[in-house]
């Protein structure tokens, strides 16, 4: 059988329970399984948020999660930067240039870039401007 896909309310992607406040994926394991226990996350077989199909889920670690998005090209490693790159980031967004837009066109993610705005990292004890 293929995915079932949900057709409520969304979050981040996934379908969201309103009465349970719960993600749709993790509220049919629930029913079928039992509790989630402490550390362990539901995994999409299929890659889809959206899907609640209890064939297409499974129980795992979040690492493990991880692993397999990256394993199969879901997710794409960051990568580090230069202190000269990390120099033109917080020029750029603090001059008002979109955080989304920076992190796509260097390669890293949103959070580096708020965290460079914002002091947060090592690169800002380096960065003078």
């Amino acid at each position: 059988m293929g995915c079932i896909e949900w057709e409520g309310c969304f979050s981040n992607g996934y379908g969201w329970h309103e009465p349970t406040r719960q993600r749709a994926h993790r509220k049919t394991w629930i029913e079928h399984h039992g509790e989630i226990p402490k550390g362990k996350v539901i995994k999409h077989k299929c890659d889809n948020k959206k899907c609640y199909n209890i064939d297409h889920l499974e129980i795992g670690t979040q690492s493990e999660n991880v692993k397999e998005a990256y394993d199969r090209g879901l997710k794409k490693a960051t990568r580090k930067l230069t202190v000269d790159e990390a120099k033109d980031i917080f020029i750029r967004v603090t001059s008002g240039e979109s955080g989304s837009g920076l992190s796509r066109e260097y390669g890293i993610s949103r959070q580096l870039v708020c965290d460079i705005k914002k002091g947060r990292t090592v690169y800002n004890k380096e960065i003078t401007v």
